[in-house]
Order: C-alpha cells, then sequence, then structure tokens
C-alpha cells in the first residue's frame, strides 16, 4: 500500500502506533479531521513517506519531533490548522522541499 486517503473521518488524535508497519506508504491524507495532538514518534515507520497533508484540522501542539521519521518527504500540508508555534528543529524530514501552513490560523 503506497497510499491512505483519512480525509474527513473525524479523527481527534494522531498516535505513536498509527501507521506502524507502514513502510512503503508514500502518501497520506489527514485532512479534515478533528486532529488536535500528534504524539511524538506517529510517523516514526513513515520511512517512505514522500507528502503528508494535515490541513484543516484543529491541531493546536506539534511536539518537537512529532514529524520524526519522515526522512523521504518532500511536502507537509499544514494550511488552516491552530498552530501558533512550528517546531524547530523540525527533526527527521531531511528532503522537505515545501511545507505549507497558516500559522495561527
Amino acid at each position: 500500500m503506497t497510499n491512505i486517503d483519512l480525509e474527513r473521518n473525524a479523527i481527534s488524535l494522531v498516535e505513536a502506533t498509527d501507521f506502524g508497519g507502514l513502510t512503503y506508504l508514500q502518501e497520506l491524507n489527514l485532512k479534515g479531521n478533528s486532529i488536535t495532538n500528534v504524539e511524538p514518534g506517529s510517523f516514526s515507520s513513515l520511512a517512505s513517506l514522500k507528502v503528508l497533508y494535515l490541513s484543516d484540522n484543529p491541531l493546536k501542539c506539534l511536539p518537537k519531533y512529532g514529524l520524526q521519521g519522515l526522512s523521504s518527504a518532500h511536502t507537509i500540508y499544514m494550511a488552516n490548522t491552530k498552530l501558533a508555534v512550528f517546531p524547530v528543529p523540525c527533526k527527521g524530514t531531511g528532503c522537505l522541499s515545501e511545507l505549507t501552513c497558516k500559522l495561527g490560523g
């Protein structure tokens, strides 16, 4: 499986064990849910992930290592969230070339 579309599924929390074993996943769409929190390590098994959609969620907090493991990610969409601060350093996103977000939205 290379793509998972979980858009608009009323997900409120991304837990560290949610995506275990999905080592070949390349695109994950979590857009338009009710996600307010992402646990550290939630994406740590997604080394092949290239695109992550987190836009349109009431995400208020992203822990310092919340994106850890996304070593192949080149695009992360986080527009229309409630993030007031983006964690720096953004560990685990070595190939990131595009980050789309509207902080404090």
